[in-house]
């Protein structure tokens, strides 16, 4: 989308972001008290509202259904978004006012014409199909380390956003693999590498987060918040479905 997110002197928020109730797909805009300053029908009908002016001056911790519950978990990289100025995307998969939801979603900040950070605008892409269809125990499986069933994932795809960001993209999917079961072979099967490959990756890996085992890297990783760091790449490898991956024999790290 090549919405203009930068205030002109004088301009307000609601007012210059108006029109964004008549763009197609789910866009909002948040001030820095990450309150609705504008949103798209189509993101207040996922949310519960029935109109857009509904939206205007609440959070997501006011919507109408389940989203609610899921507020901190949104608000979290808002604030990211603005205190480091940085662009992030992610996959959120959650329960909508129209049901199971998965959305590609890219956050940018807002600034005025001082160049100073206002607030947050971001527009999603439905990919409900494509993730529930083919990762459903990726994301079944992921649930078990929070402990909720209900509770929403969102996967930050953005590597400069990572709690481990010494580590390589490469290195990063490596992990992401491990923290989930996966054994050198099965890594270096979904990365299409060789199992010698995976295994100097994870000599670094060890190397730069000060551990020696496999236990050790997957504590650190969970205790982290890494474990939902997901490299974007991983999303596009059609084998990473488990139901393809080879069998569990394989060297330890």
């Amino acid at each position: 989308m090549n919405q203009d997110c930068n205030l002109k002197a004088g301009e307000d928020l609601i007012t210059k972001f108006n029109s964004l109730r008549y763009v197609p797909g789910y866009v909002a805009i948040k001030d820095t008290n990450l309150q609705f300053q504008g949103a798209s029908s189509d993101f207040a009908r996922i949310a519960g509202w029935n109109d857009v002016d509904m939206v205007i001056g609440k959070r997501d911790c006011d919507a109408p259904c389940e989203i609610a519950k899921y507020s901190e978990l949104f608000a979290n990289i808002d604030k990211k978004v603005m205190k480091f100025q940085q662009n992030i995307s992610s996959i959120e998969i959650f329960n909508s006012a129209v049901g199971p939801l998965a959305i590609l979603v890219h956050k940018k900040p807002l600034k005025n014409h001082y160049d100073i950070v206002v607030g947050v605008f971001f527009y999603s892409t439905d990919v409900t199909e494509f993730v529930l269809k083919d990762y459903p125990w990726l994301i079944t499986g992921d649930k078990k380390f929070t402990g909720k069933k209900d509770l929403a994932i969102q996967y930050i795809l953005t590597p400069e956003a990572s709690p481990l960001k010494s580590l390589s993209e490469r290195q990063q999917e490596c992990l992401a693999l491990l923290v989930r079961g996966k054994t050198m072979k099965e890594i270096a099967f979904i990365l299409g590498m060789s199992t010698r490959t995976v295994e100097t990756h994870f000599g670094i890996i060890k190397n730069k987060l000060g551990c020696y085992n496999k236990s050790q890297l997957i504590e650190k990783a969970i205790d982290s918040g890494f474990l939902f760091q997901m490299p974007k790449n991983l999303f596009a490898l059609n084998s990473l479905k488990s139901e393809i991956t080879p069998n569990k024999s394989g060297s330890e790290v």
